[in-house]
């Protein structure tokens, strides 16, 4: 098996062909603390968004409570007459 190139931009607009590098451990370990951080980042905004919207539906439903609480005796009220 022959050498193996990659396109590669050298700096000044043009592409141009180097021999293949293999990535150094350094450069995985960049990209994993990356992706990581960027899934830690999902996860806070995911737990901020599922925490205002069960604040939100806890709202509406004591919200419910308190205006049914209000019907209800007028409705007792009305069909004990």
């Amino acid at each position: 098996m022959g050498t193996q190139y990659q396109l590669v931009d050298n700096g000044n607009g043009n592409m141009e062909f180097e021999p293949y590098r293999p990535p150094h451990e350094s450069d995985v370990g960049e990209e994993i603390s990356s992706s990581f951080k960027w899934a830690v980042a999902g996860d806070v905004v995911t737990g901020l968004v599922g925490t205002v919207a069960f604040i939100w539906v806890m709202y509406a439903i004591i919200d419910c409570v308190q205006k049914l609480i209000k019907v209800v005796p007028a409705l007792c009220q009305s069909s004990s007459q």
